[in-house]
């Protein structure tokens, strides 16, 4: 992610946060990708096809949101 995509992700969940009375509540577009992870496999998703929509190519990083869902 080049720098100036980083910041404007940033300015939009700032501007989003304000919006929705949010304001000191964490909230990152890591932070929704990783709770939706967990949240597809505790709902029964089947970890080969999160790796498919995450885009990771090695199975061993999408692994981790399986180990944490037990």
């Amino acid at each position: 992610v080049t720098y100036r995509l980083a910041l404007w992700w940033w300015i939009v969940f700032r501007s989003l946060k304000k919006k929705i009375n949010l304001v000191g509540v964490r909230l990152s577009p890591h932070l929704l990708r990783h709770s939706f992870a967990l949240a597809y496999i505790e709902n029964g998703g089947d970890p080969f096809s999160l790796q498919r929509i995450l885009g990771h190519t090695e199975q061993s990083t999408t692994s981790k949101y399986v180990n944490m869902a037990r």
